[in-house]
């Protein structure tokens, strides 16, 4: 009797089981049938830009040059900038890549504004197609602070055709005529180069035409690129020399008579209040990253020596207090010794910093 009700538990709980994984999948099922059922997409991130390597023989070869007037507006809050330039194109084939043509990196289509030279494309001598316009509008930069503000940046225009596909137009740089004005002046930056180079950007989507072939994700892409430099005048005079003034401050108290303490204590703790401002008013341009720019990892180590010159001035009023015989003598060697080991150190460190970014 006992083995009987033993299985009917057994089976009862298998039924169970069974009956609950059925309404757990109808469930599911239904989930996914309702448009409204939140679906977690695999491959969040996809898409990529990689360099051309030989172009396929069925592709167009289209030259595109740029000739850049003027770079403004840099905001590394926003990570844009305003370009203007004259972009050209030359090809022998019948589509107009002007046409298909799109700015990638674009912020905002109504403020992009480009003007052609040309109603319709012009023939140059050798049997090829002309258009020209000149392009003013606002691009995203992701600028890298990592080196602020020793750092360098690169401003690019991305342009890319937009319906064909790579088997069917490729970009090449015109790398004779392509430059920059002469009249480009960027304020605070000094212009150090400028780069090309045409990319296969394969989407690794085909937007849902079911219809496309297998190169329908891949298309041709030219990224003009101005390198760009901070003048290191900002770096030394506006930054740096502010900062140094304080911490030799702060290494002044320990030059003082061992006697004064209120004075000794206070120049520290004024030397500390002073470099959180500074620290706040150059991070007020920044926008907020998640790693340490270059200034950064300088002023944690000037807080390192304020805190060290501060602990120094505590251990030596303690000692003070002892009233050893020679303890005066003492207690100012030492505060001579570590402020001459912390300027050594910094200088070193800063030194290093610098050389090694």
């Amino acid at each position: 009797m006992r083995r009987r009700y033993a299985r009917i538990v057994a089976l009862a709980i298998v039924a169970l089981c069974l009956v609950t994984s059925l309404a757990a999948s109808s469930a599911a099922q239904a989930r996914a049938a309702s448009p409204g059922a939140r679906h977690t997409h695999s491959g969040l991130v996809s898409g990529k830009y990689l360099p051309m390597g030989e172009a396929p023989a069925t592709a167009e070869m289209v030259t595109v040059g740029a000739y850049w007037v003027n770079i403004y507006g840099i905001d590394f809050q926003s990570n844009t900038c305003f370009i203007t330039a004259y972009v050209w194109f030359s090809w022998r084939g019948h589509a107009d890549p002007t046409a298909t043509l799109e700015f990638a990196n674009a912020v905002e289509d109504w403020q992009l504004k480009t003007t052609k030279s040309f109603v319709t494309p012009t023939t140059l001598p050798d049997g090829s197609k002309y258009q020209e316009m000149r392009v003013n509008g606002r691009f995203y930069q992701p600028y890298d602070l990592r080196q602020y503000p020793l750092d360098s940046q690169q401003i690019a225009l991305y342009l890319e055709d937009t319906r064909r596909t790579v088997d069917q137009a490729v970009y090449v740089a015109d790398t004779e005529n392509a430059g920059l004005d002469a009249s480009m002046i960027i304020p605070g930056w000094s212009v150090s180069s400028l780069t090309s180079q045409t990319f296969v950007h394969d989407y690794q989507t085909n937007f849902g035409d079911t219809s496309a072939g297998p190169a329908a994700t891949r298309f041709t892409s030219l990224v003009y690129s101005v390198e760009i430099e901070r003048n290191t005048d900002f770096f030394y005079w506006k930054l740096l020399f502010p900062l140094v003034i304080v911490l030799l401050t702060n290494w002044l108290a320990l030059l003082l008579r061992p006697h004064w303490i209120d004075l000794r204590t206070g120049m520290p703790a004024t030397a500390l209040l002073t470099t959180v401002f500074l620290q706040v008013s150059y991070s007020s341009s920044l926008p907020e990253v998640s790693y340490l720019v270059l200034i950064d990892k300088i002023y944690v180590l000037a807080y390192a020596m304020i805190i060290v010159t501060l602990l120094q001035i505590i251990w030596s009023n303690h000692r003070l207090k002892q009233h050893e015989n020679g303890v005066v003598h003492s207690v100012r060697s030492l505060d001579v010794a570590s402020a001459i080991v912390q300027f050594s150190v910094f200088a070193a460190v800063l030194a290093y910093l610098i050389v090694t970014r």
